[in-house]
């Protein structure tokens, strides 16, 4: 029991900006990022990731009523697209699509994911 508790729970701690989000973008950026935190909008799948420092990011990943785990990654921005962890390959990016009050569309390989941004 202590097992699932623990792989479903994220420890990480780190402050917050108390800027409101910047609405008007065309891209991703490190100043939009950092202080930003992307909940994927899904009915069975949790991706939860927090832009707190300027390398590293907190996600929280799994399936909802099903084990969850918690990494902290490495996150950077080439080409347009941002890439988390060891995504090597150019076509592994996720792309921006469009942002709209605290929607952000997003793909990742062709596939369209939808987010609710905050901070």
């Amino acid at each position: 029991m202590l097992l699932i508790l623990c792989a479903s729970t994220s420890f990480f701690s780190a402050p917050v900006s108390s800027q409101p989000p910047q609405t008007e973008i065309q891209g991703w950026s490190s100043e939009w990022l950092l202080g930003t935190t992307l909940e994927l909008v899904s009915e069975t799948d949790i991706l939860h990731l927090r832009f707190a420092s300027k390398d590293w990011v907190t996600v929280t990943t799994g399936k909802k009523d099903g084990p969850v785990t918690a990494p902290i990654l490495s996150w950077h921005i080439k080409n347009g697209k941002l890439f988390i962890g060891q995504q090597a390959s150019a076509e592994g990016g996720i792309e921006f699509v469009s942002l709209s009050g605290t929607t952000l569309i997003t793909s990742l390989e062709g596939k369209k994911m939808i987010f609710k941004a905050s901070r």
